[in-house]
């Protein structure tokens, strides 16, 4: 059985907020099936599902889920970090499809993939900026929200929608990996979790990607 209580021992504190991740810092996206993939086809702009974080709905802020790779420290603690997300979300689904069958939404987790943060911030939007912003979760302090937020009154419901799209596009192409790990939990579906395709990008160094 997968657990949700994460096995990451407490660091120590980040430092703060506003430099806790720098431009050369990775930070990784953990890759939990289905969602990234539109029908059986891997979809890395999937992946940055980037949702109305704005308590009034209102299109100011948008967010994804993402973990810092320099607190994490270690790619065996990316995997547990995100096995943990996993069975967070495989226990939510478990509760609201109560056994009618529909096993395939069920979430498993894949593996990671990872990106500069200083290429995630340098996306131009016109009415948006993009922002990685500390943000513990479930006890998780290497837990980031990559944000996009509104810096400018959106003139139409259109420019909203171009500038998610960029935002979307932009920062899936900065993706590198992936690293992949099937969690203990999922040992008796290992293969069949192996064999679902994920698209692979080389890493490069900060400085070349940035060039």
């Amino acid at each position: 059985m997968c657990s949700s209580t994460s096995s990451i021992s407490p660091l120590n504190p980040p430092r703060p907020v506003e430099t806790s991740m720098q431009d050369g810092d990775l930070f990784c996206r953990s890759v939990i099936h289905p969602k990234g993939w539109d029908r059986d086809l891997f979809s890395f702009e999937g992946l940055i599902d980037l949702r109305d974080g704005s308590d009034e709905k209102d299109r100011k802020r948008y967010a994804v889920s993402v973990a810092s790779s320099y607190m994490l420290k270690s790619e065996n603690r990316a995997h547990e970090y995100g096995c943990s997300v996993a069975a967070t979300m495989k226990a939510r689904t478990l509760a609201e499809i109560k056994g009618d069958g529909k096993e395939a939404k069920i979430p498993h987790y894949l593996g990671y993939y990872e990106a500069y943060a200083g290429l995630a911030r340098a996306v131009k939007l016109d009415y948006y900026q993009i922002e990685l912003r500390w943000s513990p979760e479930n006890g998780n302090d290497e837990h980031f929200d990559l944000s996009m937020v509104l810096i400018k009154e959106l003139p139409t419901a259109r420019a909203h929608k171009d500038d998610l799209k960029e935002a979307k596009k932009r920062i899936a192409a900065a993706l590198m990996g992936p690293k992949r790990r099937i969690c203990e939990c999922d040992a008796d579906i290992s293969d069949a979790l192996m064999s679902i395709a994920m698209d692979e990008r080389d890493y490069i160094p900060y400085k070349a990607a940035n060039a």
